[in-house]
């Protein structure tokens, strides 16, 4: 026999004990009665002539009721199988003696051809029983013929081939039934592998499969409740589905549950809350739907997955986002930390939320903001501070974020007594702990978990990054302020190059900087070892006469003035000096309470300080004051050796002016005399001359004349130079001017192929200038032309302009090299250089132009091509009162 699966059923018997058992009583039933019919009717029609004939009846029917009982008992579908074939041949036998008895045939062919069809037809046994039964009735139907005609060729008639196609089909009908019961035994066991495989679907799977009936009671649940909800299954059944749902959910939950009562057969998508085992809430999402045609029902059958983990992690994602977003949209603390307060605040559902900052001064962390603390707490927690590693034992410090759930340490329990539950997470940058940043919940009972702790540490993080940026940029703007006040105020004290009002204006511009009440210059005497109040700022006339008298000397300050030779700063509080400080040299009167010293230095020598204070303040100068006092004093210092500078300048100025105009002057009067009695010779007033003595009488006219406008240049430069050349302004007239400059200045007599050409247009503006200074710039650039151009001719125009008036003067000259034209208007500088002096001159004339025309408000260009001539082009306001008044004297 070949081996079968153990899912598949046997192919004989097939049929269950009961069922087999039951199909047995029935054809033992009909068996029994067919035998009682056949006895009664043969008892009626019939003599009883043979005895033995009751005997066989009689063992039928004992057969029969035998068989029907040992059916009864409990035995096996083998056994029955056993019991019947045997019980059924018995019967077979004994009706085919019977009918041999009684010489019958047709009586025992009809019998066994009811019972073969009978028992293919009722007993589910298989075709192998039922052909053991067919081959005994055979035999016994043979005996039966062969007893009663002593032959068996009457087999072959009608009867009794009818016989043997019953027996056939019998036979076949067992068959066709086992092929039909096998095919419905593996139907049978794939629905209960089926079965067996849902149930252990349902079972094992994550989600939750229930059924409800439409009050919404719980018929079934599956046993992946316990794992999301944190119920057993059997607790749950029988009860009501809305019970496990937080109160202010119900009403969402009724509304979906009628929305799936409201149409049968239709999946409808739901979701709902529901209370944890624990007291938590869990977010489900899921299908449901109304069955109908289905045994007990109506039921909703609903499938649920848990979505906390994932709605946890979109809310983290959503408020990281809004956080990012946040620390992206503004660099001011204050306000980035209230945005971060309230974001946190709505994610994490808490009361209230505080960030403690490292005080890298104090190196204690301190609470810099907050939002939700209690009135009543406040003070307590703005008055709170911890070195790093107090109070969470340095947990924090090491990055780690802790939740404490109502296991509060002392010193938090103390300032923040009604605190329930709190999240501690660090806020690190590139491994430096910059602070705390904390979570807090008052809510009795409490507890914040460890996905709270995850999106607590998150936007730590973030803030933590974002307050670095913020520090970094408070510093920069900080820088940006100190480096702006510093500007202001060098421009301001070098702009004053008076040392009286560069004394003024330093402690002016210092109080103001610093924010402070008072401030005061004290510079060293330059004969004795001691310092003088010099200058001051906040004090009332009387404060400060009185200060002013105050000398102190070097010894008594010798502490402080070593320091300040050291450091270049010292700050104090006049309570806590001793005796011998500074403090103890000033007048009580004078209500300083918090000083800030800074040395003013020449080079490494202190020659004073710049002393700012407070009246009636007692806190100290902050890090950006020190900072703006630093370079205030090296800013004061810088401008103070300016001033002193200028002033030894302008002192040694003063006497090379004087010195030059007394040379000058001395230089004058003989050269004046010298060119009168030369004139005089020339025109021979003392008698006639040879032709070689008037040729070297004029010679000598001319180095003198020279001579004098080198003496006269050198005057006016001085006078320049000392800036005392006021200016004579009035109404000019053009025209008139050209005329008399046309007078004036004529051709020399050395060059007769050089001519001078004027033009000069009509209808030109009339000037409010200095006429005598623009004669000058006039005449100084004709006598230029003239004195470089050896033939062709030197134009003189006039011109109109938008506002003023253009003047040209253009030669044909020797011109002016490139690299000449940026030094010509420079003092004692001459464009012929190249000419080894040929021209002569001190190189004053452009310079003296250039000052000139400065002082009236005008400009000057120049063009020039060596060996093609120059072209000088002079520009003037129509009015030089505003451009004198703006450039101050010349």
């Amino acid at each position: 026999m070949t081996a079968r699966n153990a899912e598949e059923p046997e192919p004989a018997p097939l049929a269950s004990r009961e069922l087999l058992a039951e199909r047995a009583r029935i054809v033992f039933g009909i068996i029994l009665v067919s035998n009682l019919v056949f006895a009664f009717a043969n008892a009626a029609f019939r003599e009883p002539d043979i005895p033995a004939l009751y005997l066989l009846k009689a063992g039928q029917i004992a057969v029969v009721t035998g068989a029907w009982l040992a059916l009864r008992r409990r035995v096996a579908a083998g056994h029955a199988v056993t019991v019947l074939v045997l019980s059924l041949s018995a019967i077979a036998v004994l009706t085919a003696a019977s009918g041999a008895m009684s010489h019958d045939v047709a009586i025992y062919r009809l019998l066994s051809i009811g019972a073969m069809m009978t028992t293919a037809a009722v007993l589910p046994w298989g075709w192998r029983a039922q052909l053991e039964l067919v081959f005994v009735a055979a035999l016994a139907a043979l005996g039966n013929l062969w007893l009663v005609n002593g032959t068996v060729a009457s087999l072959v008639d009608y009867s009794g081939i009818a016989m043997i196609v019953t027996f056939g089909a019998s036979v076949y009908v067992s068959f066709a039934f086992e092929q039909q019961r096998m095919a419905l035994a593996r139907n049978e066991a794939a629905r209960a592998g089926n079965q067996r495989l849902f149930r252990s679907l349902i079972e094992h799977v994550t989600d939750v499969i229930a059924t409800l009936g439409i009050d919404g009671t719980i018929r079934y649940v599956s046993p992946s409740i316990e794992p999301m909800l944190g119920y057993r299954p059997d607790a749950l059944v029988g009860r009501s589905a809305l019970d496990f749902i937080p109160a202010d959910e119900v009403a969402r939950a009724r509304t979906a549950l009628a929305a799936v009562l409201a149409q049968p057969r239709v999946p409808r998508q739901i979701e709902l809350r529901m209370q944890h085992a624990d007291g938590s809430r869990r977010a489900l999402e899921g299908m449901a739907q109304l069955l109908v045609d289905v045994p007990d029902g109506p039921w909703v059958v609903a499938n649920l997955r848990d979505l906390t983990a994932r709605k946890r992690a979109e809310q983290k994602t959503v408020v990281l986002l809004d956080v990012a977003k946040t620390v992206a949209a503004t660099l001011d603390r204050r306000e980035l930390l209230d945005r971060v307060h309230t974001l946190t605040s709505a994610a994490l559902s808490c009361d209230a939320a505080a960030t403690f900052y490292l005080d890298t001064q104090r190196n204690v962390f301190r609470m810099i903001a907050q939002r939700g603390i209690l009135p009543e707490h406040l003070p307590l927690a703005e008055e709170m501070e911890f070195p790093p590693g107090v109070p969470f034992g340095g947990r924090v410090t090491r990055g780690e974020t802790l939740v404490l759930n109502g296991d509060l340490p002392d010193d938090l329990r103390v300032r923040f007594p009604r605190i329930s539950a709190l999240i501690a997470a660090p806020l690190m940058v590139r491994g430096r702990h910059l602070g705390v940043f904390l979570a807090i919940d008052r809510t009795i009972g409490r507890r914040f978990d460890a996905e709270d702790a995850d999106l607590c540490g998150g936007i730590a993080q973030q803030l933590a990054v974002a307050m670095e940026g913020a520090d970094l940029f408070a510093a920069q703007r900080e820088e940006a302020e100190v480096a702006g006040a510093l500007a202001g105020i060098g421009q301001e004290l070098i702009a004053a190059l008076d040392t009286p009002v560069l004394l003024d204006r330093l402690c002016r511009l210092t109080a103001e900087a610093l924010g402070c009440d008072c401030c005061y210059v004290n510079l060293k005497h330059p004969d004795q070892p001691l310092f003088i109040p010099t200058a001051h700022y906040g004090d009332a006339p009387e404060q400060w006469e009185t200060l002013r008298l105050v000398r102190l000397p070097e010894v008594a300050i010798a502490a402080i003035h070593a320091q300040l030779r050291s450091d270049g700063m010292i700050e104090f509080a006049s309570n806590d000096a001793g005796p011998d400080h500074l403090a103890a040299q000033l007048p009580a009167q004078a209500g300083l309470t918090q000083n800030l010293l800074q040395a003013l230095r020449r080079g490494d020598e202190t020659i004073g300080f710049l002393h700012a204070a407070y009246r009636g303040r007692t806190e100290p100068f902050t890090a950006r004051q020190h900072r703006i006092a630093r370079g205030i004093a090296h800013i004061a210092s810088l401008a103070l050796e300016n001033a002193r500078l200028v002033e030894e300048l302008d002192r040694a100025n003063r006497f090379k002016s004087d010195f030059l105009a007394s040379m000058s002057h001395e230089l004058r009067s003989p050269l004046n005399v010298i060119i009168g009695y030369g004139t005089l010779l020339i025109e021979q007033a003392f008698g006639p001359l040879s032709g070689e003595q008037v040729e070297t009488i004029q010679r000598l006219d001319k180095s003198a004349r020279e001579l004098l406008d080198l003496v006269s240049a050198t005057l006016d430069l001085s006078r320049f130079d000392a800036q005392n050349v006021p200016l004579a302004l009035g109404t000019v007239d053009i025209a008139a001017l050209a005329d008399e400059l046309a007078r004036e200045s004529q051709v020399p007599p050395d060059k007769p192929s050089l001519r001078l050409q004027w033009d000069v247009a009509s209808g030109l503006p009339v000037l409010y200038t200095d006429a005598l200074k623009l004669k000058m710039v006039l005449k100084n650039l004709i006598g230029n032309a003239l004195k470089f151009t050896e033939q062709g001719t030197v134009w003189v125009r006039a011109g109109a302009l938008a506002d003023g008036v253009a003047f040209e003067v253009s030669d044909t000259g020797i011109g002016i090299p490139p690299a000449a034209r940026e030094h010509i208007f420079e003092p004692f500088r001459q464009a012929d250089g190249a000419t080894n002096g040929r021209y002569g001159g001190a190189g004053l004339g452009l310079y003296i132009v250039r000052r000139l025309l400065t002082a009236l408000g005008g400009t000057i260009e120049v063009e020039s091509e060596v060996g093609r001539g120059s072209t000088f082009r002079v520009s003037l306001p129509a009015t030089a009162r505003d451009a004198a008044d703006d450039r101050g004297p010349i």
